[in-house]
Order: C-alpha cells, then sequence, then structure tokens
C-alpha cells in the first residue's frame, strides 16, 4: 500500500512538473532583464497555425506581462517562417507596485483588416508612437521526448514624434529570447 502510494505522488508531481514547464520569454527593457515563465499556451489550426503564449509573474512588489501572438504557416523544422500575412501581437506591460502606473508597450499588426498599431505608455502618459522596427525570428523548432519546442528571438524599437531626441527610439527592447513548450 505504501508503495503504491508513493508512486501516485510521484506521478502526480511528475505531471503537474510538466504542466507548468510552459517555457520562458525574457528581454531587455530600460536596462532591465526581465525573466518570466510561461503560463498559457494555445495553439490553433486556421488558414495558419496561430500560436498564443502568456507570461506573467504577479508578487507583492511587481507585476509583469508579456503576451505574444502570432502566425505560422507550418510547424516544419526546416521552414521556420513567421507568417506575417495574417496577426502579430506583442503586449507588455510591467509595474512596481500596485500603487504606481507602469509601463505598457502593444504591438499589434493585423494585415488582414491592413492595420498596424504601436501603442505606448510610460506611467500613465501615453506617447504618439509615429513608427516602429520589429525584427522577429523563429529559430528553432523540434519535438523531442513528446514535447514541442519553438524558440525564437526579438528586438522592439519605437519612435515618438513627441521625443526630444527624434533619432533615438522612446521604446526599445533588446535581446527578447522565449521558447514555448507544448
Amino acid at each position: 500500500m505504501k508503495q503504491l502510494i508513493l508512486v501516485i505522488l510521484i506521478l502526480a508531481i511528475s505531471i503537474s512538473a510538466q504542466e507548468n514547464n510552459k517555457g520562458r520569454v525574457s528581454l531587455t527593457f530600460g536596462g532591465e532583464k526581465i525573466d518570466l515563465p510561461i503560463n498559457t499556451v494555445t495553439l490553433q489550426k486556421e488558414k495558419t497555425i496561430l500560436l498564443t503564449a502568456r507570461a506573467e509573474l504577479n508578487s507583492e512588489n511587481i507585476q509583469q506581462l508579456i503576451n505574444i501572438k502570432l502566425s505560422l504557416k507550418d510547424l516544419s523544422t526546416n521552414d521556420r517562417v513567421i507568417d506575417n500575412s495574417n496577426l502579430f501581437l506583442f503586449e507588455f506591460r510591467t509595474r512596481r507596485s500596485k500603487q504606481s502606473l507602469g509601463n505598457v508597450l502593444l504591438l499589434s499588426l493585423d494585415m488582414n483588416n491592413d492595420k498596424s498599431d504601436v501603442q505606448y505608455s510610460e506611467r500613465g502618459i501615453q506617447w504618439e508612437m509615429a513608427s516602429f522596427h520589429l525584427d522577429m525570428d523563429i529559430t528553432e523548432i523540434s519535438f523531442l521526448e513528446n514535447k514541442l519546442r519553438i524558440k525564437g528571438k526579438f528586438n522592439i524599437e519605437s519612435w515618438s514624434k513627441e521625443s526630444e531626441e527624434p533619432l533615438k527610439p522612446v521604446v526599445q527592447i533588446k535581446d527578447g529570447k522565449f521558447e514555448i513548450i507544448i
């Protein structure tokens, strides 16, 4: 009986660990390195494959959220191409305490409706964004040990008409990396 309980406990811990390991998203924003565990992953097959990952940290002093939604042509390990003909969304929110206003970056591309939008607010002040540059690549798609792993990297820069230094980006996210495990 004790052995049966031990086996059930080990299986429960193993299954729980598998469910919790959905990957990570890391980036550098404002000189600060941010590394968050992915909490939710969804995969939908429509005209293309829509992949959504949500990473968040909610503690007493820090609230951070990263949402990524992108479209892939397929899950081939040879052809790792993001399909920009459909949809892309990147949302980043961070604040230091529940009382303070933080930073919010929302970048969305909806090619079905010919819309692109970038919004950025810093401590409650909304910036009017003039342009942005997104560099995102899928670096690896692999299927090992019954897990689909999708790795990628990204950098985002955005400029504002209101900036005192118009050639310097108002928003700069560097060294962005993600590993999504399904």
